[in-house]
Order: C-alpha cells, then sequence, then structure tokens
C-alpha cells in the first residue's frame, strides 16, 4: 500500500491519521496516499503504521463523521482540493453481534443486574418465581429467594463487601438484600420497602447508596431513604426479623405503568431521578422539590433506558424492538411541546417481545461503543437465559452488520 510524504499528484491525497485510543497512537504527520482508498485501504495503511503482524479493522471519520466512499470522491463531493490535509480519526471497527447461552432457569428471567462496576464477571438475576441467581460468569452460583410473588425488575449497587441489590415485587413492594460475591458467595437479610399502590415494575437505587425508587402499575414512582436495616447482615447464622419501610415520598406525572427508573449521576444530574414508561416518555424529576422538571415525548413505549456517562445522551429501549439513541442537547421539536428533535434508531430485535427486558449499557471503554444486554426466554418447560451484545458507536449513524440502522424523522 504505498504511502508517503510530500506534495499529492494525480489521483493521491494529502492525509493525516489521529485516534483518541491511547494504545494505538501514531504519528500525526502528513501522509500522500492513493485517493482510491476506502475503509480497508485505510486500515491497512495505519496497520503499517502502528507495525502490526496482525491487522486491526478500523474505521474512520471526518470531522465527526463515518466515511462511508474513497478519499477521492469524499474531496469531491464536499469541494476539496487533493492538496488540503484531511485529518482522519480512526476507531476499532464495530463487531457483529455475539451471542452466548448461560443457564437454564426454571422460571421467566425478568431482569438482569450487574453486581461490580463494568465490565462486571458477577450478575444476577430475577425470576419471576421471587427468587434471585447469582451467577459469576456462565456458571450460576448461588439462589436466594426475596419473595413468594414475582421479581419483575432489579437494580444493583457494588460495596466494598459486595453488592446491595433491589428488586421490583408483583406484591407492590421493593426488597432490599446484600449479597457477597466470591469463593463462598452469600445474602444477607431481606427488607420489604411499602408504599406502591400496585404491582412494582421498575426499580433504581442511588449511586451513593441512601436512596432507592420503584415505581410500577400505580404510574407513580415511590421513593424511601435506605436505613441501617435496609441491607443487614446475617447475623450468627439467622436472619434478622423482616424490616419494613415506608415511602420517603412519591411522584405522580406518568399516564401509564413506570417500566424504567435511574438516578442522576452527581457530575451529570444532580438531585435528579429518570423515569421511562409506557406512556411514551421519560420523565425528569428534582428530588430536592420532589416535583417533576421535564417530560421527553420519545414516541414509543419505553421499556427501559440509560444515560451516557460521559457525554448528554439517552438510550431508550421500546415494546417494538427498537433502540433509539437521543442527544439531551438537541433542540425542542418543533411542533410536540417537551420533545426532543432527531435520533437515531436501530432495530435490535426481530420480534415485538425483543427488549421487553431489555438491559442498556453505554461501554466505559475509549471505543465509544455502546453495548446493549437483551435477557432472553425460551418457549417450553424450562427458560434459556442469555445475552446479546450489540455494539454501536455513539458518534455516529454506523453500527453492526447485525441491526437495521436508520435516522428517525422527527
Amino acid at each position: 500500500m504505498a504511502a508517503h510524504s510530500g506534495k499529492p499528484g494525480g489521483g493521491e491525497a494529502l492525509v493525516a491519521f489521529f485516534t483518541k485510543l491511547p494504545s494505538l497512537q501514531v504519528p500525526e504527520e502528513e501522509l500522500v496516499i492513493p485517493s482510491d482508498l476506502e475503509r480497508y485501504g485505510l486500515s491497512e495503511v495505519v496497520n503499517r503504521l502502528l507495525g502490526r503482524d496482525q491487522p486491526i479493522p478500523f474505521d474512520f471519520l471526518v470531522e465527526g463523521e463515518f466515511l462511508r466512499s474513497s478519499i477521492g470522491r469524499y474531496l469531491e463531493a464536499h469541494k476539496l482540493s487533493s492538496e488540503k490535509v484531511l485529518r482522519l480519526e480512526f476507531v476499532l471497527a464495530l463487531r457483529e453481534p455475539e451471542q452466548s447461552a448461560v443457564d437454564e432457569a426454571p422460571e421467566w428471567i425478568s431482569s438482569v443486574a450487574a453486581l461490580e462496576a463494568f465490565p462486571s464477571t458477577w450478575f444476577a438475576a430475577t425470576l419471576y418465581d421471587g427468587t434471585v441467581r447469582l451467577y459469576e460468569g456462565a456458571q450460576m452460583k448461588l439462589t436466594t429467594r426475596l419473595s413468594d410473588h414475582g421479581l419483575t425488575g432489579a437494580a444493583a449497587l457494588p460495596t466494598s463487601r459486595g453488592s446491595h441489590l433491589v428488586a421490583a415485587c408483583q406484591d407492590g413492594t421493593l426488597k432490599a438484600c446484600g449479597f457477597q460475591c466470591g469463593s463462598g458467595p452469600s445474602s444477607g437479610a431481606v427488607s420489604s420497602q411499602a408504599g406502591a399502590k400496585k404491582a412494582l415494575q421498575a426499580c433504581a437505587i442511588h449511586e451513593d447508596g441512601t436512596l432507592l425508587a420503584a415505581g410500577g402499575w400505580s404510574m407513580e414512582v415511590c421513593v424511601w431513604n435506605v436505613e441501617p436495616e435496609t441491607f443487614a447482615d446475617e447475623t450468627a447464622g439467622k436472619r434478622k426479623a423482616p424490616h419494613q419501610a415506608e415511602a420517603k415520598f412519591t411522584l405522580a406525572g406518568h399516564s401509564q405503568v413506570v417500566t424504567a427508573l435511574s438516578f442522576g449521576k452527581k457530575e451529570q444530574f444532580p438531585f435528579s431521578l429518570l423515569s421511562g414508561s409506557w406512556d411514551c416518555s421519560i420523565r425528569v424529576w428534582d428530588l430536592v422539590a420532589g416535583s417533576g422538571v421535564c417530560n421527553w415525548p420519545v414516541a414509543r413505549a419505553v421499556t427501559s433506558f440509560t444515560l451516557n456517562p460521559s457525554m448528554p445522551q439517552l438510550a431508550t429501549s421500546h415494546e417494538d424492538g427498537h433502540v433509539s439513541l437521543w442527544d439531551i442537547r438537541a433542540p425542542a421539536h418543533s411542533s410536540i411541546a417537551g420533545a426532543m428533535c432527531g435520533c437515531l434508531t436501530v432495530r435490535l430485535a426481530t420480534d415485538v417481545a425483543g427488549c421487553q427486558a431489555a438491559v442498556l449499557l453505554f461501554a466505559a471503554d475509549d471505543t465509544g461503543r455502546y453495548g446493549m444486554t437483551l435477557p432472553r426466554s425460551r418457549l417450553g418447560s424450562t427458560k434459556a437465559f442469555g445475552t446479546v451484545g450489540y455494539p454501536w458507536d455513539i458518534y455516529g449513524d454506523h453500527g453492526a452488520s447485525g441491526g437495521d440502522f436508520f435516522h428517525e424523522e422527527c
């Protein structure tokens, strides 16, 4: 692959490669390359600059937009001279979706929660028979019963001694329990938080461990203070008497079941709580005032959502198998009051139930990839549990070939 320094001639272009990936830095110098090179050829050039024996596939961006043509056609389309230095940012190319079978569960799986900081090797799955199953990798390590009623959602917070887990319950209570991971996993006493008028569907725990929240079919969100007895340890091999706490306050505003909750990060949205609902909206609540701040219509019933920890982006999953990526900074919709305008949407599931219990995660690495985990169930006497990971580049409109990506018109 010809690449050299100097001035470009006919059929050549002047480029400079750079990346934000710390381990793949190259000298940011001007190079003359053939102008008919596309992604594959440009990847070869970068791999030679890196001196790699095993090549890595790359994607390339120009001023934040993915390059989807040859260098020459890009210069022609943007009316740029071949003597102008074209700065190309390279990122890791997105892989095909990965699927792996994990376990055979005796009942439908409602939710999955990581018990450690991302990437976590320990996670918990809640079932509709009222139990929680703890996994280390692909191995099931512990089963604990939290309720005689079905568990519909879960959230976890890593601690110095293990993890605190809360689970939404169909009897309208929020169950809380401490877990210790490691060579001898164990669970603590189970406490109950009351206050919801109907079955719960979603829950959340604050990053500092001081607040809990849950919502469901009452269309309200209940908030509780975490007390010393909430995550009590086992004492002398016996559990303490069940502890039950009443809600600190409730937040009303949704017109359908509340399906997803998340406390805002202190660095981004301090003293805030976000909720998603089948009423096709995301609401932001002020925890200090105990009232709503704003309401974002998102066009589809929400089953799950997550906030990007590094930039103002919101990802929502929906009952029709779609996942949408929203820019919170986008201007308001021209005709729908309070709605965000413009989003990127991808269909990740081919069936309607594909994203019913989706768990969305933003990858915390330098590649800018966004991952989605889908709890899955199989028809029959036993239900298979597995995960599907979809990488999605959050800086552009290109994703893995396993998804049908398109821009949604608002």
